[in-house]
């Protein structure tokens, strides 16, 4: 079994709706960042959403392979200059506020579970963050920014919630079928981890 581990995120922040996605990405090359803007399209094209342009750092998003994407889909880039970070405050605001709260459930979690969360499930705290960034950061108008982004209305309801990294009690498989026949004293369920 070969393992996969994240290196890093593209992220994507739309002006208008709030809305955040997030793409975890195995190296930081070119490619990979196209295909970070490649699936941020796609999701937002499930919104009947189209992407005109991009406000970006210069580094990847200044590559010839990205900016032919770019001007292939007819959209329009403008880049910050050189260590102006203030200039896309927006997304760099969203980026701190969301990695330090991944930082801060990744944390108490180890703090509470120390034998089995460890650093390297931080993908799963950044994707949580996001998903209650979407659901629940309610405006003025008690709208989303799913709602927004998605031009539909979403049933927020808490009560399917799960806290991430909560502990996980799963069946045994024999017993899932309705077959007997595991001993009365051995364990009938396995514990995991809920990572989302």
């Amino acid at each position: 079994m070969i393992y996969f581990r994240y290196v890093g995120v593209t992220v994507f922040v739309d002006h208008f709706s709030d809305y955040v996605y997030v793409h975890l990405m195995r190296d930081l090359t070119a490619e990979a960042t196209l295909e970070a803007k490649n699936a941020w399209e796609q999701l937002a094209g499930t919104h009947a959403v189209r992407i005109q342009r991009y406000r970006a750092d210069n580094g990847r998003y200044a590559d010839p392979l990205f900016l032919q994407d770019i001007k292939d889909n007819a959209q329009q880039i403008t880049f910050c200059g050189v260590g102006a970070h203030h200039q896309n405050g927006i997304a760099e605001k969203k980026i701190r506020d969301l990695v330090e709260n991944a930082r801060t459930q990744l944390i108490h979690a180890m703090h509470l579970w120390p034998g089995v969360i460890k650093q390297v499930l931080w993908p799963f705290a950044l994707k949580a963050v996001v998903r209650a960034h979407n659901k629940y950061k309610l405006d003025t108008n008690l709208l989303s920014p799913e709602e927004k982004f998605s031009r539909l209305k979403v049933n927020q309801s808490a009560k399917e919630e799960h806290t991430l990294f909560c502990p996980v009690y799963c069946l045994d498989a024999k017993l899932q079928g309705g077959v007997a026949g595991i001993p009365k004293w051995e364990p009938r369920s396995r514990l995991g981890i809920f990572v989302g």
